[in-house]
């Protein structure tokens, strides 16, 4: 469904988000008055992202504060945007270590099964269906182009792993789960 340009969003000045926000009953009485809130939102975070949160917490349903928030300071806000912040830096630092890990285990595997390196690669490719078909990003990356160009006709899985996104990884580790039948591939 579309947007049409009677449901759009005005851009808000700051401190017309700083009146959306006590309109809608959030409170700058904890951590933030309206003015280290303004800083926060020029300088810090945006409204967009703070505001979000706002969603989690419940409106009153009735009376003359009907659709307003109950007991919403905007110091809650911030923090819920810290933590979330935070949660999506360490998310990220463990999915990098995961990632790594997964290569490793598979290069060694691969090595152990006695494959060349070559022929998995256009085994893995060739058992995508359309569907599911491996879209190779890097033609359109500055970072792999030149990798990508110097091995696309014949891709070792070295250089197959440089180019994969993260999804990708994961069906090629569960197309070498399959071809292998190694439980070791079964712990990951």
């Amino acid at each position: 469904m579309s947007r049409t340009v009677f449901d759009r969003k005005p851009l808000l000045t700051f401190e017309q988000q700083i009146s959306h926000l006590k309109e809608k009953g959030v409170r700058f009485e904890l951590a933030y008055d309206e003015a280290a809130a303004l800083d926060y939102l020029k300088h810090h975070n945006n409204y967009f992202r703070v505001s979000a949160y706002r969603d989690s917490f419940l409106k009153y349903e009735s009376g003359a504060r009907a659709g307003t928030y109950r007991n919403l300071d905007f110091a809650h806000l911030v923090d819920l945007a810290i933590i979330d912040f935070e949660l999506r830096r360490v998310l990220l630092s463990l999915t990098l270590d995961i990632e790594h890990y997964t290569k490793e285990h598979l290069l060694k595997t691969i090595l152990e099964e006695d494959e060349d390196g070559y022929e998995i690669v256009t085994d893995f490719l060739d058992s995508c269906d359309a569907g599911e078909r491996i879209r190779i990003q890097a033609p359109s990356s500055i970072y792999s182009r030149d990798l990508y160009a110097k091995y696309s006709e014949d891709m070792p899985v070295w250089v197959l792993f440089e180019l994969l996104l993260f999804h990708e990884l994961v069906a090629f580790f569960q197309f070498c789960r399959r071809r292998f039948g190694r439980k070791d591939l079964n712990n990951l």
